[in-house]
């Protein structure tokens, strides 16, 4: 018999075989197989150990009002807490209403981006063609009338310094 665990059904042979549902041919073949094969026999091992502890594993016993105390809670409805009051539709109905009003928003607000305000800039072009020649000369002018104003007096010539 060529490996269950190479083959990918090994989990579900010994786990049949642990079960007891692995029959005739087929249990021969794996034990047989289980003989050589260590890996095998370690898992088909530790599945029936496990099968045989919840075998003898017993389920605590139920009360006896157990049915009755069930059925009563049941029968009971829940006490509505403060939050609840006057809220008979929920929020299950708002949520998606909600979502969508927020998609909506979301697409309007990338699509329609608010505009960016870029102040107007004049080519140098423009600016050259603006100068006022009338200007020119009268500041040049005037500069010339500074630099008049700043050139430095001769101090006065006194004769009786020089005996």
């Amino acid at each position: 018999m060529r490996c269950p665990m190479e083959s990918g059904k090994g989990a579900e042979i010994v786990l049949a075989l642990a079960a007891g549902r692995l029959e005739g041919a087929e249990r021969q073949a794996f034990e047989q197989h289980m003989a050589e094969c260590a890996a095998c026999r370690r898992m088909a091992e530790a599945q029936t150990s496990v099968w045989s502890a919840m075998d003898e594993w017993a389920a605590p016993a139920v009360a006896d009002s157990f049915d009755a105390r069930l059925m009563a809670r049941v029968a009971t409805p829940e006490p509505r807490r403060w939050w609840q009051l006057g809220w008979d539709f929920g929020w299950r109905p708002a949520l998606p209403v909600g979502a969508a009003c927020l998609a909506l928003l979301g697409v309007f607000l990338l699509h329609n981006p608010w505009p960016q305000v870029v102040p107007p800039v004049k080519p140098v072009a423009q600016v050259q063609q603006t100068v006022d020649v009338d200007q020119v000369e009268s500041t040049l002018d005037d500069l010339d009338m500074l630099n008049q104003l700043d050139a430095p007096a001769s101090p006065p010539h006194d004769s009786s310094a020089g005996s």
